[in-house]
Parts: structure tokens; sequence; C-alpha cells
């Protein structure tokens, strides 16, 4: 199966499979119409600067499929905030397609990704 991003459903986690499901509600997101910065390359893991936005969302989900906890970020957006606009830091294990996306008021879905390569992995193995 594909997720509609250069990664294919079989090749990420169950967890993120799982997650990924459960925000989509069986719906296909489509492509386009969010915004995911995040650098080409992060040399340290464990703070990688992340801002992610999808003008008029109500929802956001940013996922690192790699990492041992895949759910980087999930957020409603309620009538006094700036829907659909993020900024944080986040923790990448390793090398991967960060994968975002967004619940639109008609109940539309929108997804995006982008490539990081990290240099050094900020997440301990599970169990370690």
């Amino acid at each position: 199966a594909r997720t509609g991003l250069s990664v294919r459903s079989e090749e990420l986690s169950e967890r993120a499979q799982s997650e990924i499901a459960a925000f989509n509600q069986g719906a296909t997101p489509i492509a386009g119409g969010i915004d995911l910065v995040l650098p080409d390359v992060a040399e340290d893991g464990h703070k990688v600067s992340l801002k992610c936005a999808a003008r008029g969302a109500e929802e956001l989900l940013v996922v690192a499929p790699f990492n041992p906890v895949p759910t980087l970020m999930r957020a409603r957006f309620g009538g006094q905030a700036t829907p659909g606009r993020l900024a944080t830091r986040v923790r990448l294990a390793q090398s991967q397609e960060v994968l975002a996306f967004a619940r639109m008021p008609d109940g539309t879905l929108r997804r995006t990704a982008r490539a990081v390569t990290v240099i050094v992995g900020g997440c301990a193995p599970q169990g370690g």
C-alpha cells in the first residue's frame, strides 16, 4: 500500500501505521496544502527545528515514522487559536522522511513529507 508519499506504508513501523490510521480514520489524504519546514541536515537529532502550517486546519499530526515514539506532535486548534500553525523543536532518531497530516474544516485530509538527514541521532534505543 502507498501512503501517497515516498515511504511505503509497509515500510513504516506498526506503531507509526496505527497512529496515522487513527488520525486519517479511513480517509485518503490529498497531497499538498501543508508547509512543513525542517532542515535538510540536522547535525544534532536532539534538537531539530520544526514548523508546520496548514491554513485553516482544525488539527495537525506530525510523525517521524522511524522514531521509537513516532508521533512528534498532534494539535487541535480552537476558535481563539491561530489555526493550523505550529513551531517547536523535536527529536529525530535517524535520517528519515517526516510526515505531516492536516484535517480541514470540511473533513478532508491533507498530507506532505520532508526528508531530513540526521548526523547524530536524538533518541535512545527502546528498552535502553
